[in-house]
């Protein structure tokens, strides 16, 4: 189960604000892309009215195609599998090697392409349904953000995906070195990890930062900040996150919310880490 899927059954977002008042200012428990501000960001985060609505429509457009992709790619899965019932189980073989994660394909094998494929590969229909509802929320946030361009939008994607790799590689390579002094030997590994998951944390990440107050319904009822349910998923992802039994790639998201949180503090904020 992703973060996006825990996101989408536990969330329901208050209804978002679409009009606003020159004259009265809009309360922070509500979202609306054309009134939010941040006094905190980087000034040059900021553009005119214009370029912020030429810039939210390019973002959402952004969005879209890589719901898009998210989509394509899972398609063409369902019908290699469709395939390999039928006896022509190479490709599909050929395509799983290809689009997810394995510790030992990638340092043995060399598949490095992986650590970026994987992030647009998922495992069934619910798993893409519930990232791709989740990306929609949160990156539709996100791609609001006065001066958030497309460049920025897919660098904290595309950068949130890879650090969600990294950190599945990294749980791994500790995961089996610890095997092997159990056991005596190397044990292959045959995890692999897939989805957009550690991309959306990245985003949930920055949403959070940018707009902590914007409420967010837990099982449709008791509102709550977006703030305190990052955080509340940060902190489940940590403690399972040695968890060989749990078939949830926690280290993913966690590498995820750190690249999220990288991003807003060093691009966004400005500070120095």
């Amino acid at each position: 189960m992703s973060l996006l899927q825990r996101l989408t059954r536990t969330l329901r977002p208050t209804p978002l604000c679409t009009k606003t008042s020159a004259t009265k200012p809009l309360s922070s428990n509500y979202f609306s892309p054309h009134s939010l501000h941040r006094v905190g960001l980087r000034q040059r985060f900021y553009s005119s009215h214009n370029n912020h609505e030429h810039n939210y429509a390019l973002n959402q457009n952004l969005l879209y195609g890589l719901m898009g992709l998210n989509i394509g790619i899972f398609g063409y899965s369902v019908y290699l599998q469709v395939q390999a019932k039928q006896g022509f189980q190479d490709p599909a073989v050929n395509f799983l090697r290809n689009m997810t994660l394995n510790y030992d394909e990638v340092f043995r094998e060399g598949k490095w392409w992986t650590i970026i494929t994987c992030v647009f590969m998922h495992s069934g229909i619910l798993h893409l349904g519930f990232n791709m509802v989740s990306t929609y929320v949160l990156g539709g946030m996100v791609a609001s953000i006065p001066g958030m361009t497309p460049l920025r939008l897919l660098t904290i994607v595309l950068g949130s995906g890879l650090s969600g790799s990294v950190g599945h590689l990294y749980l791994r390579a500790h995961q089996l070195k610890e095997a092997k002094t159990k056991y005596g030997y190397r044990v292959p590994d045959t995890r692999r990890g897939l989805g957009f998951s550690g991309a959306v944390t990245g985003l949930g990440v920055v949403a959070a930062f940018v707009y902590p107050r914007v409420k967010m319904a837990i099982y449709g009822i008791i509102p709550a900040p977006l703030w305190v349910l990052m955080l509340g998923f940060i902190v489940w992802d940590g403690y399972f996150v040695n968890d060989e039994k749990s078939n949830v790639g926690h280290a993913g998201h966690l590498g995820g919310a750190a690249f999220g949180a990288f991003y807003y503090l060093s691009r966004m904020r400005g500070l120095r880490l």
